[in-house]
């Protein structure tokens, strides 16, 4: 990951759970796709499953990709049955996202937006993010990544949220067998904050530090 955590996109996508999926890759040399079948999003947050409906209720999660050597682009749809207990509606999700290198530096952006959360009509909330990675060197790079949220519930005002990341991402000299990573970021919390009616986000100014080692 370019930061620390995945942030504010991260409650409102399916999840993995069981299920089988039909994918492919370069066809055109540069098209791809995944469709799938799979039982209900019970680890996503923006569902509230029973254990009863585990075999019961179906989820479902189409994809497209467009890829170049500096260029990725995509484009997916999933909804997740009886998303709040049996009867209730049906959760769905869209997600449109693009990255682009340019010599050092990466450009990125995502939207994406969850309906009907937790099985509830009126219930949505929309998240996006902006992103800029610089490498200064091989071993560091600096980032910068906007997000901006709104939610929505039926008979309660809209909200927002805006969590702003500030980073580096370096690459310690290490000894050949162990890949060596140390991310750190400082979030600025903007917009409602507490009064967010949201899944996810930062309320207020965070500080965070992640080592990461991996055998090469």
């Amino acid at each position: 990951l370019d930061i620390t955590k995945r942030a504010l996109e991260k409650p409102l996508v399916l999840e993995r759970d069981a299920g089988i999926m039909l994918s492919a890759r370069k066809l055109l040399d540069s098209i791809g796709f995944d469709l799938g079948v799979f039982s209900v999003a019970s680890r996503s947050a923006a569902t509230n499953y029973t254990p009863a409906q585990k075999g019961e209720s179906n989820a479902f999660a189409a994809r497209v990709l467009f890829d170049q050597p500096t260029l990725h682009a995509e484009l997916s749809y999933g909804l997740s049955e009886d998303a709040g207990g049996p009867g209730s509606e049906d959760y769905s999700v869209i997600d449109a996202g693009i990255s682009k290198t340019i010599d050092k530096l990466t450009l990125k952006a995502e939207w994406i937006s969850g309906d009907k959360i937790r099985g509830v009509s009126g219930s949505k909330e929309t998240a996006a993010y902006v992103h800029a990675g610089y490498r200064f060197c091989p071993q560091l790079e600096g980032i910068v990544r906007h997000y901006s949220a709104d939610s929505e519930l039926a008979a309660t005002p809209d909200t927002d949220l805006t969590n702003t990341y500030i980073g580096v991402n370096w690459w310690p000299q290490s000894p050949s067998a162990i890949a060596v990573r140390l991310q750190a970021n400082y979030v600025i919390a903007g917009g409602d904050k507490t009064a967010f009616t949201g899944l996810g986000g930062f309320r207020d100014d965070a500080v965070l530090v992640q080592l990461q080692l991996s055998k090469r």
